[in-house]
């Protein structure tokens, strides 16, 4: 998904519903995280970060890909 230049936005709902937008409509993506865990696994730190300094869109894809 990160490699991906058509995708805008991934939202991420659980572990094994991911949904993308692409070209301004919303699919649901065939990859899922490995379990609830694992969505949960990204460092709240980074996160904080990444949402202040507006990259929280690369933080999610990054974690999505991450699984």
């Amino acid at each position: 998904l990160l490699h991906d230049d058509e995708i805008s936005e991934i939202m991420v709902n659980r572990a094994d519903q991911i949904y993308i937008e692409r070209h301004g409509r919303i699919e649901p993506s065939e990859r899922v995280f490995s379990s609830e865990a694992a969505v949960l696994g990204v460092d709240v730190a980074t996160n904080l970060v990444a949402l202040f300094m507006g990259s929280s869109l690369a933080l999610i894809k990054w974690a999505a890909n991450k699984s």
